[in-house]
């Protein structure tokens, strides 16, 4: 794809892409002229990724697991924005679930810093703290402090409430988290905020004539998330 001379593209690396909100991210990039390419980080390829059915270049690193992934380092040089979607569940035992919520999205951190990346987003969750009692909420944590450490120019953690409408994900506690109050909102709304944030956000740093000297750590809370989304929508961001 020639990089047209009017309209500034990134360069995405999303890493989960195949859960259900990475699939939705994916989606929301089909036909975005400001994006040149997206490369996928996954175990395998999904039916729906049709490179005749997106304007961005497609590219695809298929890999057994998630470990030493500073050997992309090569392949994702001048990435401008990566995205981590990686999730797990409580059953796969503690070991399993802190490298993959926690130890492969801060690897994936550092290897966006090394690649000169302007842009991470990262899947976190509402009422992260360290010292829960709660596992997911005290990795997450853990992981988001992780990733700030790095210092890209803009590190955005994503706190949704209870996730619901997952394509293709069904969860017992998340239909039952949507029967009762209590935050919540649609994963589709949830990956176009998270899209568009990351595209947003890193075109104005392109854009800007000034360098950004100090690294921006953004949390963006359940409603904000949905606001944003609703900004984009109704073309008022």
């Amino acid at each position: 794809m020639v990089e047209s001379s009017l309209v500034k593209q990134v360069k995405i690396a999303i890493i989960g892409g195949s859960g259900a909100t990475g699939r939705e991210i994916i989606r929301c990039a089909k036909q975005d002229p400001r994006v040149k390419e997206i490369s996928m980080i996954v175990r395998r390829k999904l039916e729906e990724w049709k490179q005749e059915e997106f304007q961005p270049e497609l590219k695809f690193i298929q890999r057994e697991n998630f470990d030493n992934l500073n050997e992309l380092q090569d392949q994702l040089q001048g990435y401008d924005i990566f995205i981590s979607c990686l999730g797990a569940r409580q059953k796969v035992g503690e070991q399993e679930f802190k490298k993959v919520e926690r130890d492969i999205p801060a690897a994936f951190a550092a290897l966006g810093k090394s690649c000169g990346a302007s842009y991470f987003s990262y899947l976190s969750s509402m009422m992260v703290d360290k010292t829960s009692r709660l596992q997911i909420l005290s990795v997450k944590a853990q992981t988001e402090e992780l990733i700030q450490q790095q210092e890209l120019p803009i590190s955005a953690m994503f706190r949704p409430g209870a996730l619901i409408n997952r394509d293709n994900d069904f969860r017992w506690i998340e239909w039952l988290l949507a029967k009762v109050p209590g935050p919540k909102i649609d994963d589709s709304v949830l990956a176009y905020s998270m899209y568009h944030h990351a595209v947003n956000e890193t075109l104005k740093l392109k854009g800007s004539q000034q360098t950004q000297t100090n690294p921006r750590h953004i949390a963006i809370e359940n409603e904000d998330i949905k606001s944003f989304a609703k900004f984009i929508k109704e073309g008022i961001i």
